[in-house]
């Protein structure tokens, strides 16, 4: 009968060990499918934000570069700092796609020395 009684209660410590586990386990996989989507979402969100800020970056130097370029082809002697600003604008601009619009303006106003 001490046996059967003992055997009863290490079976029941065994289910309930394994419904604990089995518990956790749920709870362990549920987190981290929370913390992978909590992942992917912020990794869509710096995506975004960055393809925003290349946008935004992009439009700003082609107004600059544009502002610029057209007043020096209106007569307009650009200083040497200017000119420096001039040409790394247009390889940030260039590296973000910039168009050739911009390209062909530059490439003129260098063929005709203004810069």
């Amino acid at each position: 009968m001490e046996a059967a009684i003992v055997t009863a209660i290490s079976t029941i410590g065994v289910i309930i060990t394994t419904i604990i586990q089995t518990h956790h386990a749920k709870r362990k996989d549920n987190i981290e499918n929370k913390l992978d989507l909590i992942q992917k979402e912020f990794k869509k969100e710096i995506i975004s934000l960055q393809e925003n800020l290349n946008k935004e970056t992009l439009g700003r130097c082609k107004s600059d570069l544009v502002s610029l370029m057209s007043k020096i082809k209106n007569g307009y002697t650009p200083t040497t700092e200017e000119k420096m600003i001039l040409y790394e604008t247009k390889e940030k601009y260039n590296s973000l796609g910039g168009d050739s619009y911009v390209d062909d303006m530059f490439d003129g106003l260098k063929k005709e020395g203004k810069i």
